[in-house]
């Protein structure tokens, strides 16, 4: 395991609140030993990137379990034990760590420690610190209180935070977000009007060639003087995709440009980028970070506003919490409602919060009551002619396997937006796949009318005919067996749920439905769990398990929504067309 993740996860895992001298001790002790060597060997590997990550990470460790250790003598004692067991050619670092933080007890063990033969190299250095009397590093206070003017400045806080949970280095991240819009003024002077001698002899002009590279990235120009329109931050709109930084991305928008930015705007933009997106990771996982940018959302203006309130929808809805969610960007575009795909983005959060209450109905407490057979059988009736008059809605469905390994690909959600009539059918899926030997790396599909989409991290493919197509075409997320089992076949059983959500649930004990999934094959008989809203007779949620007997183990949910505000899913702008290319040439 590296090291460093092992350190990173133990600082996300609320070392502030519940750190223990055992886990201060085990986290030094991995650092020295594992991830020490070779921050030495690139320190002194003539390669200046090398060097520069090195001189980062050690900085970030060092400033970790210099506040962590900082009033807390039990953590000291804990440093105390590693500096007598840890080889002497690494205890300078942890005798340093001491020198800052060390109490009158850290003191008497600092003798100690330089009286001992094998440690008489340090004796110098502990003497002279011993004299000028324990405390705070000049060299560690500096690179911990150095302005940010780059990401690594960032890392810095964040260390920071993890040991001690104050929560004004995080403010100090939310001050970022605040910074010009290095992008906005790099690009205003570039789609002013050239003089018309330059404007005789080009084909084109300057402003329109950056109009057409700039829109597909969601940058909106006024259609006469090529002015921005945009209002969000542009230098997060350039680098971010979905808040997390894209590479593919701020290529593409530097590729539109006719001048590069300077390499100073781009570290400035990217270290705002890198701001948007280490606070909305961190704000999922620690209640303080929500906190402290849901109070700057309230007080900041402006293009930072924005920021905040889209990093705030971003938390929310990684936190489940879609109704938060939903409010947050009814916020936004209250501020910016010309906003790129904003509206439907709302769109979308209603729908999430509509599937978020299927999931939460079906865990409800309720009180059954049994139903006659000819009652379920009415019910059952009932839902599946509203699913035949019903020619739109929108679908998700979880696949589970148990009892064996999953696959090494295996897909973790699909979404299914589909419209019905007769036998013609448009439709549009969505596949998420995951590869475990890709460090959890996640593709994405699109199937929308029979074309196909893939992407990796930041770039969309047009796959030509005959590609494996993890979208393809099938019956999980389609309504229409159910519709038949309802309209043809008698319910094994039906109870009427009341509480906190009323519903009918019907069983079909041994149906068959065919191949439902391409994950794994469902053929043969299934046990069908149907949850029906008794108000509007639609089919809500279905859970698909195999018949009693079978020696297969897994579990299909799937849950269909017909929102107030269908929409569509529509082709990736800039997707490279491959249509043309052999299976074996596409990017692996």
């Amino acid at each position: 395991m590296d090291p460093r993740s092992e350190l990173d996860r133990a600082m996300d895992n609320f070392f502030y609140r519940d750190g223990t001298p055992e886990r201060a001790r085990t986290l030094l002790e991995a650092f020295i030993r594992e991830h020490l060597p070779g921050i030495v060997s690139a320190a002194g590997s003539g390669d200046p990137e090398r060097e520069a990550i090195a001189d980062q990470q050690l900085t970030s460790g060092v400033v970790f379990f210099a506040r962590a250790a900082e009033g807390r003598p039990e953590i000291l004692r804990a440093y105390e034990d590693v500096a007598r067991t840890v080889a002497t050619e690494q205890v300078e670092l942890v005798l340093k760590l001491l020198m800052h933080a060390g109490d009158a007890a850290t003191a008497a063990f600092l003798r100690e420690f330089a009286e001992q033969p094998v440690n008489h190299r340090f004796a110098p250095m502990l003497a002279h610190a011993l004299q000028q009397g324990l405390g705070r590093a000049p060299e560690i206070e500096q690179a911990a209180r150095a302005p940010v003017t780059n990401a690594s400045h960032l890392d810095l806080r964040w260390a920071e935070f993890m040991a001690t949970g104050d929560t004004t280095k995080v403010a100090e991240i939310v001050a970022v977000l605040g910074w010009p819009d290095r992008l906005r003024d790099h690009l205003r002077p570039l789609l002013a009007p050239r003089n018309w001698l330059a404007s005789l002899f080009a084909r084109r002009s300057r402003p329109s060639v950056i109009v057409q590279g700039l829109e597909p990235l969601g940058f909106r120009f006024d259609p006469t003087t090529h002015a921005l329109l945009n209002r969000e931050d542009l230098d997060l709109l350039a680098i971010l995709s979905d808040g997390r930084p894209d590479g593919a991305r701020f290529k593409a928008f530097v590729d539109a440009l006719p001048v590069k930015p300077a390499t100073e705007v781009a570290v400035a933009a990217t270290t705002k980028a890198s701001a948007m997106w280490s606070l909305a990771s961190n704000a999922v996982e620690h209640p303080r970070v929500l906190a402290v940018c849901e109070a700057a959302a309230e007080q900041q203006t402006g293009a930072a506003r924005l920021s905040l309130i889209e990093l705030l929808t971003l938390v929310y809805q990684r936190l489940g919490d879609f109704a938060a969610a939903r409010r947050a960007w009814s916020d936004y575009l209250a501020l910016d409602p010309d906003r790129v795909g904003a509206r439907e983005r709302l769109v979308e959060l209603e729908l999430e919060l509509q599937f978020a209450d299927i999931q939460q109905a079906s865990a409800a407490a309720t009180i059954s009551v049994e139903l006659s057979p000819a009652a379920s059988v009415a019910a059952a009736r009932r839902c599946g002619g509203q699913l035949a008059r019903t020619d739109a809605y929108h679908a998700r469905a979880h696949y589970t396997l148990h009892s064996q390994p999953l696959d090494d690909e295996a897909m973790i959600r699909g979404d299914w937006r589909g419209r019905h009539s007769g036998r013609d059918r448009s439709r549009m899926w969505r596949a998420f796949w995951t590869r475990k030997d890709s460090d959890g790396l996640v593709d994405e599909w699109l199937d929308i009318d029979g074309v196909n989409y893939m992407s990796g991290p930041g770039l969309w493919i047009k796959t030509p005919p005959g590609f494996i197509s993890r979208a393809a075409d099938n019956a999980l997320l389609r309504n229409d067996r159910f519709a038949a089992l309802l309209r043809d076949h008698s319910p094994s059983r039906g109870v009427a749920l009341s509480g906190a959500a009323n519903r009918i649930e019907l069983t079909y004990d041994a149906a068959d439905l065919g191949d439902l999934t391409p994950v794994e094959p469902t053929r043969g008989l299934q046990q069908v769990t149907l949850s029906i809203d008794p108000a509007t007779h639609w089919l809500t949620r279905v859970r698909v398990a195999p018949a009693a007997g079978s020696a297969r183990d897994f579990e299909l949910i799937c849950s269909f929504v017909v929102p107030e505000r269908p929409f569509t899913l529509e082709a990736p702008p800039g997707a490279l067309d491959m249509t043309n290319a052999t299976p074996t040439s596409l990017p692996d």
